[in-house]
């Protein structure tokens, strides 16, 4: 029986997440991954029930030849979904999905990013997966703008037209259900260089907006892990 996640953070610290809390409350033991801080990436992952693969820094997309770790989790993760195995991408870990299998993330011209609560609209291929997110953290100013052949589209919204899809065994998701109400203020800190921008909502407006949407957002992930992934009881391995 496989009843533990990978979990691919790219700073050592980044271990308050949403998605691990529902994942133990499922039975599931979570390994942190920090690849950037040498952490090696596994040739076998049989061990896993699924991986997760977390955002990370800005600017990545545009040069990913800046970042020699960043170029081996997008072979990674192409690798891994070649081999089916059940994966999640988050912010960046969604773009990395999308462009190590021929798609296209970029800044919008206009230098507009989404730091905040937003919302996202299901497609009709998405409704089941998506329905009930009504407004979610987001914490990006590259989005997604072209995705691989093959994939579905499972989710938009006004700014960037790519919020969620499905690839194969992987789904990519450009907005962080993982941010808890209790860290965005930490959130808020990590990207205080972009207080200021077009679409960066105040720390004052983001704490409101936590609170009210806390119970739904959480709702939603108990919901969508239990059909990502189910229950640690009832995974195995062959």
């Amino acid at each position: 029986m496989a009843h533990r996640i990978l979990y691919l953070i790219h700073r050592s610290d980044w271990t308050s997440t949403r998605l691990a809390d529902v994942l133990c409350g499922m039975g599931y033991g979570i390994d942190f991954l920090c690849h950037p801080d040498g952490d090696a990436l596994p040739d076998d992952t049989s061990p896993w029930a699924g991986i997760v693969v977390a955002g990370g820094i800005e600017g990545s997309m545009v040069a990913p030849e800046r970042w020699p770790w960043l170029m081996d989790e997008i072979a990674f993760v192409r690798r891994e979904i070649e081999r089916q195995r059940p994966l999640l991408g988050l912010c960046l870990g969604a773009q990395m999905i999308a462009c190590g299998l021929g798609g296209r993330a970029v800044p919008r011209p206009d230098g507009l990013m989404e730091l905040g609560f937003y919302p996202v609209e299901p497609t009709e291929a998405g409704a089941e997966t998506m329905s009930g997110l009504a407004h979610v953290y987001q914490a990006h100013y590259e989005g997604i703008t072209e995705l691989p052949q093959g994939a579905t589209l499972l989710a938009r919204s006004d700014a960037f037209p790519v919020q969620a899809f499905r690839y194969g065994s992987a789904i990519g998701l450009q907005c962080h259900p993982d941010a808890k109400a209790c860290d965005i203020a930490g959130w808020f800190g990590d990207n205080e260089s972009e207080i200021g921008r077009p679409g960066v909502q105040s720390l004052p407006q983001q704490l409101r907006l936590a609170r009210l949407y806390e119970d739904s957002i959480q709702a939603w992930t108990e919901r969508f892990l239990d059909r990502w992934i189910g229950p640690a009881e009832m995974r195995s391995v062959a």
